[in-house]
């Protein structure tokens, strides 16, 4: 009974009391409520953590490792072996040839399509037995055999063998080439005609034809040259 009396005179006194009276707080129901106004600790930024702060050996910056340093058998650099070197016969230089001809003038490569090229062509030819030896201005070798035709004695058809029809192949593909813009190879439809005549004076002339077409192609190319000389003995004669 006194602790029932107690507490009805304790909130007696507590009603009656201005400063300990609880005061209605003025909420526009219309007005969101900012929780951060409320409670400003509720909206403090929490910025992530750097990992790098809390375990720097997570950032370190790992390079590739040289495989030359691990290896440095891997990175020495290999010179490609001259094949002189290893196969000395196939590089002997061609025989020099003391010839009894020189020969001078132009010479002439038409491609079909493509035009004419003209330039200056020598050739020294050495004669003996059946067999010829000769060399042009771009020091490409030729030998063959000759044989004569005609009755005067003095006319010879030359023929080459094959390495020196791949010779004079590579001389007009050089030129067709320049004349293309294109790397060419020319193959020969026909055997080169060769023909040397040799006059009463020591003179000499040379005829040269060939006709062929570009490597894979039907293309005609053609080779034409007309030189003139004389026997080298008469060229030395002060």
């Amino acid at each position: 009974m006194i602790r029932i009396r107690t507490a009805f005179l304790l909130l007696a006194a507590f009603s009656a009391s201005p400063s300990l009276a609880l005061e209605p707080i003025d909420i526009d129901p219309m007005i969101p409520v900012n929780l951060c106004e409320l409670n400003p600790a509720l909206c403090i930024e929490i910025l992530p953590i750097d990992p790098c702060i809390l375990n720097p050996a997570l950032c370190i910056e790992i390079l590739p490792i040289d495989p030359c340093i691990l290896n440095p058998a891997l990175c020495i650099e290999i010179l490609p072996i001259d094949p002189c070197v290893l196969f000395p016969e196939t590089c002997v230089a061609p025989p020099s040839i003391d010839p009894d001809y020189a020969f001078g003038g132009r010479q002439k490569v038409k491609v079909a399509g493509a035009g004419k090229q003209i330039s200056v062509a020598m050739y020294a030819i050495e004669l003996g037995g059946l067999g010829f030896a000769g060399m042009d201005e771009a020091d490409r070798y030729y030998v063959g055999t000759w044989v004569p035709v005609g009755k005067t004695g003095h006319k010879f058809a030359l023929t080459l063998d094959p390495a020196s029809k791949s010779e004079l192949a590579a001389k007009i593909a050089a030129a067709a080439s320049s004349m293309t813009g294109a790397p060419q190879n020319v193959v020969f439809t026909k055997s080169p005609k060769i023909i040397l005549k040799i006059d009463d004076a020591g003179g000499a002339t040379l005829k040269i034809k060939c006709r062929g077409v570009l490597n894979g192609t039907d293309i005609p190319v053609k080779y034409k040259a007309k030189l003139v000389g004389q026997a080298v003995a008469a060229i030395l004669l002060p």
